[in-house]
């Protein structure tokens, strides 16, 4: 039986998108494909920036965060945990409606606390395919190191779940023109993860929207699509 993953794509970015279009439509375009697309925008509360940031986690189903670079590594790891447990709580709410015709904001208030406690206990059993979608362009130049440590922190994060899970590394823009850069396909190995993440370097423009779209295609090339059903 084929394992199906729940695919996340986290993408860190100063919101400062300037080339391909509007990221928040291509957001969209991950989403209709099984892909959830969390946020974390290194960028100040109420710039255009932050507006982008939360614009494109709302059109791909996911979660948002605004931070300063101190507090960046915590928040990445929060937010990817906040996702899954999201997306695990509307799978059974939809399930209990199949089944009972209510869902779990409609079960009172102590039903609702039991299948809150097993949905917590679930997370840690559903497989992860996570996509960090990393912004190396000029405007990141100062934001990168922390950037880079905070996907290194989340990566050893997921490598403890005792489902283990996938992840992959894309940076944006790419080399000689290219909009991105596949640093490192879906592995569990996490030496080679680290390596990867700690290499690209600041500069060009921020092609937010053709990453979300490159990102969206190397899930679908891995053919091993979240089918909104688990089964415990």
């Amino acid at each position: 039986m084929k394992k199906s993953y729940l695919k996340l794509i986290i993408l860190i970015t100063d919101g400062c998108s300037n080339v391909g279009g509007d990221p928040s439509n291509a957001a969209a375009f991950c989403h209709e494909r099984g892909i959830i697309v969390n946020t974390i925008g290194i960028c100040k509360q109420g710039s255009a920036g932050a507006r982008e940031v939360e614009s494109i986690a709302r059109a791909g189903g996911g979660e948002f965060q605004i931070v300063e670079l101190q507090e960046l590594s915590e928040s990445v790891t929060m937010v990817t945990h906040k996702s899954t447990l999201n997306t695990i709580r509307s799978i059974v709410s939809r399930e209990l409606e199949k089944s009972f015709g209510k869902g779990l904001q409609d079960l009172a208030p102590e039903k609702r606390d039991d299948v809150v406690k097993i949905i917590e206990k679930m997370e840690d059993d559903i497989p992860l395919k996570c996509l960090i979608l990393l912004d190396t362009s000029g405007s990141m130049a100062e934001k990168l190191p922390a950037a880079k440590d905070s996907a290194v922190n989340l990566v050893k994060s997921l490598s403890v779940r005792k489902s283990g899970g996938l992840v992959a590394v894309v940076t944006f823009p790419g080399p000689s023109g290219q909009f991105t850069c596949l640093e490192s396909d879906f592995t569990n190995d996490e030496k080679q993860l680290n390596t990867m993440i700690l290499k690209p370097s600041a500069g060009g423009a921020t092609p937010t929207a053709y990453a979300l779209k490159d990102a969206a295609g190397l899930f679908e090339k891995e053919s091993l699509a979240w089918e909104g059903e688990y089964v415990v």
